[in-house]
This record gives C-alpha cells, sequence and structure tokens, in this order.
C-alpha cells in the first residue's frame, strides 16, 4: 500500500494464477504497461494512480482475470485500459485522456460486475 512504482519495463505483472494486492499506489512512466494481469491471474487494484506508461495503463490478456476497482487510469500512450481475452470485474474505475482509447476490448467478454461505467473527467 502507497508505494511508488516507474521507471521500470513493466510496472507490476500478475500472471500464471498469480493474486494479490495492488491498493492506493501510484504506477507511471514504465516502459510498457503500468499492470499486466495475464494467465489467470487473480489480483485485486484498488485505488492506484496510473499513469504516462508506454504502452497501456492496466493490461487483461490470455485469460487474465482480477478485480479492477476505483482506479484513476490517465495519460497513458495506447489505452487506459485493454482487455484481450481476459474477463476482469471492473468498478468504478476513472479512465481519461489516453492515448488511444479510455476502455478497449479486444477479443474479450464484457467485464462483469454491478457497474460497467467508466467516466471520462473533463
Amino acid at each position: 500500500e502507497s508505494n511508488d512504482v516507474y521507471n521500470g519495463n513493466q510496472g507490476a505483472n500478475a500472471h500464471t494464477g498469480g493474486q494479490g494486492r495492488l491498493e492506493s499506489n501510484t504506477i507511471c512512466r514504465n516502459g510498457k504497461s503500468g499492470v499486466q494481469i495475464s494467465s489467470e491471474a487473480n489480483p485485486v487494484l484498488l485505488r492506484n494512480k496510473i499513469y504516462d506508461n508506454q504502452h497501456c495503463g492496466i493490461s487483461v490478456l490470455e485469460s487474465g482475470q482480477g478485480e479492477i476497482e476505483s482506479n484513476d487510469v490517465y495519460e497513458n500512450r495506447y489505452a487506459g485500459i485493454a482487455i484481450s481475452r481476459g474477463n476482469p470485474i471492473m468498478r468504478s474505475n476513472n479512465a481519461h485522456d489516453n492515448g488511444l482509447h479510455d476502455v478497449m476490448f479486444l477479443h474479450a467478454e464484457s467485464p462483469t460486475g454491478p457497474d460497467r461505467r467508466h467516466r471520462r473527467v473533463q
């Protein structure tokens, strides 16, 4: 909790069934995505600031899961949140001002959960 994760290749990487909790961290200025979730990993991302990464803020790939809630995801090069063949639960995230898309789905199921809304901040 309350860590700064920056200037690395990949900010945080959960894969091969990995779990864990990233809460109230700043994840920025990484060479790839701020957070990548893949291969049946199921972490919790809660109230993080994820910005200025060279790929996506959060990437959910290849059967990645997880709970992604109340994160501020902005100014990432490609997408704020990108989902490709993953199925996370997403609630109340604030994805805005990202390069190509704020939230992008590629070959993915729609996220599950009671609140599927993502708002853009002016």
